[in-house]
């Protein structure tokens, strides 16, 4: 299968991520801040990289556009549980960086497969809502 980097605050969305994923065959890393998915990005080359947009610190669009600069062939998966940071629709800026895919939250693992099958196969934007 392919290689699956996470990036979420969220200890428990890493977890259910990383084990749906490799229960489907991925392999899987996982970071807990944009910083150290950049790094993880950089170390382990993954294929696709699944990004929550909501981060303390950097968050997701600053790591996506660090990611799109320095891994252009890295296809990215936004996710979201949907909202905005203060005035800045993030999911709208996160789709002008040329995400393959959007994850929303909640999700399920049909949700998961379906967006992976998206940045896998496709150049199209795919979304999946739980």
């Amino acid at each position: 299968m392919s290689r699956v980097l996470i990036i979420d605050d969220e200890p428990a969305v890493r977890a259910v991520l990383q084990l749906m994923l490799h229960g489907h065959g991925h392999e899987v890393w996982t970071a807990s801040t944009g910083q150290e998915g950049v790094h993880c990005a950089s170390a382990e080359d993954p294929d696709v990289i699944v990004c929550d947009l909501f981060m303390p610190g950097k968050n997701g669009v600053e790591t996506i556009r660090e990611l799109r600069r320095d891994f252009p062939d890295i296809r990215v998966i936004a996710m979201s549980g949907g909202g905005q940071h203060g005035q800045t629709d993030l999911l709208r800026v996160a789709r002008g960086l040329g995400i393959a895919a959007v994850l929303l939250k909640p999700f399920c693992m049909a949700d998961v497969s379906n967006v992976m099958r998206a940045a896998l196969n496709s150049t199209r934007l795919s979304t999946a809502r739980g």
